[in-house]
């Protein structure tokens, strides 16, 4: 503890004397793995890559492809899909991020099935506003219909979040 100097990390100026490096060695593999994907060049081992990985670098993985969804169109998120079996994923953490991607890049269309289902089975704000948000952008009137099934299962805050959401042209992309 005498080697601390505990008055810069508490009393002065700008960032901690120490920065913490928090990407590690898995981190790195889950942002080359969807990387590869974007690049055309999938890892040959991607569905056994991908099985290794826990509910945090799942994620990490999708959120990479969200970051990078302009570059998706529906034959790739195929691809994504197939090789890794992103799309049965049944952790509320990984659908909301993928269907982020399967509906603006084409992959999932009209009338949304997985969707609409996930929509009515979960109210959770930070799941389902990005996910009305990517149906709105690329159908309002599928958005607004599932939205009105569905409207009375969510809390008086979603609901008025939603409703925001599908009055205006906005992108709301959740990692």
């Amino acid at each position: 503890l005498n080697q601390i100097d505990f008055e810069t990390w508490i009393h002065a100026p700008g960032m901690p004397p120490v920065t913490v490096d928090l990407e590690t060695e898995e981190f790195n593999s889950a942002i080359n793995l969807a990387q590869s994907f974007l690049d055309g060049t999938p890892d040959p081992n991607a569905t056994n890559i991908y099985k290794t990985y826990n509910v945090n670098l799942k994620g990490l993985f999708i959120a990479h492809l969200i970051q990078n969804v302009g570059q998706i169109d529906s034959n790739l998120a195929q691809k994504i899909d197939e090789a890794t079996g992103v799309g049965s994923e049944i952790n509320g953490e990984l659908i909301f991020r993928w269907q982020q991607v399967a509906v603006r890049s084409g992959y999932h269309t009209a009338p949304f099935a997985a969707e609409e289902a996930f929509l009515g089975s979960i109210g959770r704000m930070k799941f389902v506003v990005p996910v009305y948000d990517a149906i709105n952008a690329v159908n309002h009137t599928e958005a607004q219909r599932i939205f009105d099934l569905h409207e009375n299962f969510y809390h008086p805050i979603a609901q008025d979040a939603i409703r925001d959401l599908l009055k205006k042209p906005v992108m709301f992309l959740s990692e």
